[in-house]
């Protein structure tokens, strides 16, 4: 039913296959490399392709996709150049704008609608420069993933009623855009679909839509009025997490955030019991996690879906009661211990029970997982107290009262607090600060972080400062430390019982990140210049070829603050960054680093009247992403050449451009630049500034051709700036030869041809002429048959 992975990686001598109907899915790198592979014929009945199946298949020219297709993975055809054929059907309701990234349809530019590129009925990409309204055209099926991610400068956006499903990070941090309406025809919403949507200060998910992905709309810090729909069957706990809603208080019922009738998250504050309101109809996967203090749960009848791990890492959960209306329970929903906060893996939660009515949800779920289940409408028998925690390092301790049968909690009551165990901290250096994390101690309250530093005019280390208090998190940093000095640090935890003991980290020796000022390219080296840090002896420098995705390289140490590469290729996109040392320690770096391409100044090739107007070329400079034109016009009263102005859009994957708004019988120069994507900005080429000058004539239009008794008639329009015109002539599909007459003069604009033969079929076109420029020409010409 499956590819495996890998299964046919790099067979370069693989040209053709069929993928039968029994095959479901086509697994991850199950192709990729397969370079001779020129036809894959997918039968119906196939329904997923996951990540880079087929990448780098350079031989594959065409590609459909049966009505079954469901799900097209990210960089699944990634690099097949030549691929410039696709069908995708209507039943795709998953993929991503990398799905077909550097194909030959990617790049041909008569596939991009104003800046949209769709392949069918789904849209996969949108230019990020593309600025205000944005109108997605109807009859689109899917937005996919990344669409229209980091599109800052769009103002709205109008979603057609066609479309079902919205992609992961579709609309991600598209932070210009305040409101947008969901139609009533998606589905599904992936996740972090609107994630840092900054702007965005409503939503309405509209009936119908049944799946809303994780963080889906995390950190849209102003979004503070949410509705959802009661098709809304699968949410997660973090879909609204960094909102204005989430952050806000007053939305927080007993510890418990809900929005509509969906239990979305809980405080891990929750102590003993919890009751979760009558009228809830889902609990959000994750909701619950991390409740370490949460022992029994109330769910009312109203509960249809239990989404995924909605307990999950509830170490002290010991009793749920599921009632009969729960229709879904999903994977690791209760019972499992969570393996990153606790330490456990997989491992079941010993002697859980699940009490439900028989026949239900609740019965599948136990007897699946290998839970006890009871039947709820039993009769409840009173165990005698038991202590269930009370150790050296647990605390508040607790003990209960509890059913024999089902281990439901009858009575609870804390026990006297205990003094909490001692905190085992790693300490790391970071971009700005000093960054402890520690585990979490059963008990605590709160955490205290302590200090030492070496004072090396007295050679000795101070006594312990305490930098912070009453910490609740398990991590704190420390931005108050010095470059170029020594600590130690240590944590205590405590509670009303007070104070752990504590264990010193070993020393280390904080220098600050080296913050960076410039990259400049000279003489085709790079210079690259940072600020000086305290305590450094000196500096590492890496650089990444981003070009071919390397990773971080260490080309040099120097003890100075500027470094000269001149090693850097021309063309290829780099990014630089540095690190401090002193003896065997290291700063932190900025990962984000500094980027720079060195372009070199295009070389013009020529400009010429062309049909649409004039026409400028030049040679293609390595490393570029795009291209812009620039003109200068001639003003004949005044005698003298305006400056550079640019007159094209960015000139996409193109060594020429065709400027339209070029008038007849006007004298202009032209040049161009070079720009490549930088950090926060764009590299740019030097230009050519003498330029290529040209005079411009418009093409003449033939308007008529016609046989008469004097000859073949020709009349055509009047150009501007025309000293005279070229008559050509031509029979069948020959090439245009020289030119078969001169009209001189401006105004005359017909012209017979006496020397057609009768019976011949001939074709004729006209360009105007002033000196030795020439206009461009219509190549179709008129067509007439002489009858006399």
């Amino acid at each position: 039913t499956a590819i495996a992975e890998e299964t046919f990686s790099s067979c370069e001598s693989l040209e053709t296959i069929t993928i039968p109907g029994s095959v479901k899915n086509i697994g991850i790198l199950a192709f990729d490399y397969c370079t001779g592979l020129a036809d894959i014929n997918f039968c119906e009945g196939v329904e997923s392709i996951d990540y880079c199946a087929f990448y780098n298949c350079t031989s594959l020219t065409s590609v459909v996709f049966p009505d079954s297709m469901q799900s097209i993975g990210i960089f699944a055809f990634e690099s097949c150049r030549n691929l410039n054929s696709i069908t995708i059907p209507d039943s795709v309701t998953h993929l991503s704008y990398s799905s077909f990234y550097d194909t030959a349809y990617y790049h041909d530019l008569s596939n991009i609608e104003m800046g949209y590129l769709y392949i069918n009925n789904h849209l996969l990409y949108v230019n990020s420069q593309n600025v205000g309204d944005c109108e997605i055209r109807e009859g689109t099926k899917t937005i996919a993933g990344d669409a229209l991610s980091y599109c800052r400068k769009i103002t709205s956006i109008k979603i057609p009623d066609s479309v079902v499903s919205i992609g992961n990070s579709a609309f991600r941090n598209c932070t210009g855009i305040e409101t947008i309406t969901i139609p009533d025809s998606v589905v599904s919403i992936g996740y972090d679909a609107f994630r840092d949507c900054t702007g965005l200060e409503a939503i309405t998910i509209p009936e119908g839509v049944t799946t809303l992905g994780k963080n889906a709309f995390d950190g849209c810090t102003n979004l503070k009025e949410i509705t959802l729909p009661d098709s809304l069957v699968d949410i997660d706990s973090s879909c609204f997490i960094n909102t204005a809603y989430y952050n806000n208080e007053d939305n927080w019922e007993n510890d418990l955030l809900y929005i509509g009738n969906h239990l979305i998250a809980a405080k891990n504050s929750i102590y003993g019991h919890c009751d979760i309101k009558d009228g809830t109809k889902i609990i959000a996967a994750s909701a619950f996690g991390g409740c370490t203090k949460l022992f029994s749960v109330s769910i009312p009848d109203t509960v249809t879906n239990i989404n995924k791990s909605a307990f999950v890492g509830c170490s002290h959960l010991f009793s749920v009661e599921i009632p009969d209306s729960v229709t879904d329970i999903g994977t690791c929903a209760v019972g499992f211990i969570s393996n990153y906060n606790y330490g456990y893996n997989g491992v079941k939660t010993d002697g859980f029970v699940v009490c439900g009515k028989t026949d239900t949800a609740a019965e599948i779920y136990a007897k699946d997982n290998g839970f006890v289940f009871v039947d709820s409408a039993h009769t409840h028998i009173s165990s005698d107290w038991k202590t269930i925690i009370q150790t050296t390092i647990d605390a508040p301790g607790v003990k209960i009262k509890e059913c024999t049968i089902c281990r439901t909690a009858l009575e609870i009551e804390a026990i006297s607090q205990l003094t909490p165990a001692t905190p085992e901290v790693e300490v790391e250096i970071g971009e700005d600060w000093v960054f402890l994390d520690w585990n979490e101690v059963d008990g605590a309250d709160e955490y205290i972080v302590y200090r030492r530093e070496y004072i090396p005019e007295s050679k000795k280390w101070s006594s312990w400062s305490r930098i912070a208090d009453g910490i609740t998190k398990l991590y704190y940093f420390d931005q108050s430390a010095k470059s170029g000095t020594y600590y130690i640090y240590t944590v205590k935890a405590g509670n009303e019982g007070g104070y752990s003991p504590y264990i010193p980290t070993d020393k280390i020796y904080y220098l600050s990140t080296p913050k960076l000022i410039s990259l400049e390219n000279k003489n085709k080296s790079i210079t690259f210049k940072w600020e000086k840090v305290q305590g450094a002896t000196g500096y590492i420098v890496y650089r990444r070829d981003l070009s071919s995705g390397n990773e971080w390289e260490k080309i040099a140490t120097t003890k100075n603050t500027t470094y000269i590469d001149e090693r850097a290729d021309v063309g290829v996109h780099y990014k630089y960054t540095v690190r401090a040392y002193y003896g065997s320690s290291r700063s932190y770096f900025h990962t984000a680093g500094l980027e720079i391409t060195i372009l070199t100044t295009p070389k013009l090739k020529s400009v010429s009247c062309s049909k649409n107007g004039a026409t400028i070329k030049w040679n293609e400079v390595k490393g570029t992403h795009f291209y812009y034109v620039y003109r200068r016009d001639y003003d004949a009263k005044t005698k003298k050449w305006s400056g550079w102005t640019r007159v094209s859009d960015d000139v996409w994957r193109s060594e020429a451009y065709v400027d339209k708004t070029a008038k007849s019988g006007k004298y202009y120069i032209y040049t161009v630049k070079a720009f490549a994507r930088a950090s926060s900005d764009y590299d740019v080429s030097g230009y050519d500034k003498t330029g290529l000058k040209i005079y411009f004539l418009s093409t003449p239009s033939l308007k008529s051709a016609t046989s008469t008794k004097s000859g073949v008639k020709l009349q055509w329009n009047k150009i501007s700036g025309a000293s005279g015109y070229k008559i050509y002539r031509k029979t069948g599909n020959n090439p245009w030869g020289e030119a078969i007459a001169t009209v001189k003069g401006n105004s005359t604009i017909t012209y017979v041809d006496k020397t057609a033969k009768k019976g011949v079929t001939y074709t004729y076109t006209v360009r105007a002429y002033n000196g030795t420029t020439k206009s461009g020409y219509i190549p179709e010409g008129k067509t007439v048959k002489d009858k006399y």
